[in-house]
């Protein structure tokens, strides 16, 4: 079962998508890349992580 991850990420709030940011060990590499971009979609600024 494939999952649309872009259409998953514009159903959640923000503070969801985010726990994909600050969780990146419970999600996969491809979950985290539609966070960001759902974030940069939404007009959130995003930092670099150190």
């Amino acid at each position: 079962m494939d999952i649309d991850l872009v259409k998953l990420m514009a159903s959640k709030s923000d503070e969801e998508v985010e726990d994909y940011l600050t969780n990146l060990q419970k999600y996969t590499p491809y979950a985290v890349y539609a966070a960001i971009d759902e974030l940069k979609n939404a007009g959130r600024i995003l930092q670099k992580m150190k």
